[in-house]
């Protein structure tokens, strides 16, 4: 630990203890549009579970109950990556013990970060078959691979991450996986209707990563891949995680070129906010969530404060869907 993120660890700390969960909110928690809206879904990323000795746990368990007494109507939850801060099984069990026993959610689509692979005591082998199976085990699923796909209120949501990489931060991801997505792209868009990709890692020259982190997004070969995948279908949206970027406003984006959500060649690149460590950018509270509303003709991320029970209505942003069956 350099440092630096030892005194970011330290005024962590002292946030987390000085600024108190609150339990009473002071707005409405209504979707834009409570008749129209067609899927609901909380977008996480980041949480970093050290272990029992931390507080960490005791974050997501208050975030996550918030969650549930303000948001009763959504969907789902998905979670891209980190879930962990270093890998340890002990604490991906209890990301999961934490989660299902603080959310009243039936349906999540979660998955794992360079915190929970490349920086785990287990080879990368070993922690990617140690994420599956133990996400298996809590979640009820039946996965072979770090990649899958899940569909809620008749939306596919699919998966993709380091399913061969041997690096601590960057992925690499097989062809056959790109494959995959291609298929899975291709099935879930056939009737104009939107597509969720959920991959821990951005792509190259989006959401920032070559300004906050040069080399520590999905490699150029495979972004490039990637991106002549989706950039085929209508409607894609990728949902990331990984940089701590935080929220940023209209101004930021025309001064410094980039967004934590932004459009390219079509694509839609969303990058969530850090909920369990500082964000790069104002507000840097951790402990943000993106509420995800679909509706017939739009995309909706509104990003929302479980600490504070405060939504951040100058950052929100609204992706018009185009050719709708």
């Amino acid at each position: 630990m350099t440092p630096l993120d030892r005194i970011l660890a330290i005024l962590l700390t002292l946030y987390m203890s000085l600024v108190p969960f609150s339990s009473v909110p002071t707005e409405p928690t209504d979707a834009q549009n409570e008749s129209a809206i067609m899927l609901d879904v909380a977008l996480l990323s980041d949480i970093h579970v050290k272990g029992e000795g931390s507080n960490t746990h005791k974050n997501l368990a208050n975030g996550l109950k918030n969650l549930s007494e303000n948001f009763p109507k959504l969907d789902a939850m998905a979670v891209s990556g980190d879930l962990t801060n270093g890998g340890e099984t002990d604490s991906i069990r209890l990301f999961y013990e934490t989660l299902l026993a603080n959310s009243s959610l039936e349906k999540y689509i979660v998955t794992p970060g360079n915190h929970d692979i490349g920086h785990s005591p287990l080879t990368n082998s070993e922690a990617r078959k140690a994420n599956i199976d133990i996400m298996n085990e809590y979640l009820g699923y039946e996965n072979d691979e770090i990649y899958y796909s899940q569909d809620v209120n008749g939306y596919r949501f699919i998966v993709i991450g380091d399913d061969i990489g041997n690096e601590s931060n960057t992925p690499v991801i097989s062809d056959e996986q790109i494959a995959f997505l291609d298929k899975e792209l291709s099935q879930a868009t056939a009737e104009g209707k939107p597509a969720f990709v959920i991959c821990h890692w951005p792509l190259m020259h989006t959401n920032g990563i070559d300004i906050l982190w040069p080399g520590g997004g999905v490699n150029s070969d495979n972004s490039k891949k990637l991106k002549s995948v989706m950039e085929k279908y209508k409607n894609v949206f990728v949902i990331t995680g990984h940089t701590h970027v935080g929220l940023t406003s209209n101004i930021f984006e025309k001064i410094f070129g980039y967004s934590f959500v932004e459009t390219k060649n079509g694509v839609t690149y969303v990058s969530v906010p850090c909920f369990g460590k500082f964000n790069r950018h104002i507000p840097f509270s951790p402990s943000i969530f993106l509420r995800m509303e679909v509706y017939a003709n739009k995309v909706v991320f509104r990003p929302y404060n479980l600490r504070s029970l405060k939504w951040y209505p100058k950052y929100d942003k609204t992706i018009a869907l185009g050719n709708i069956a």
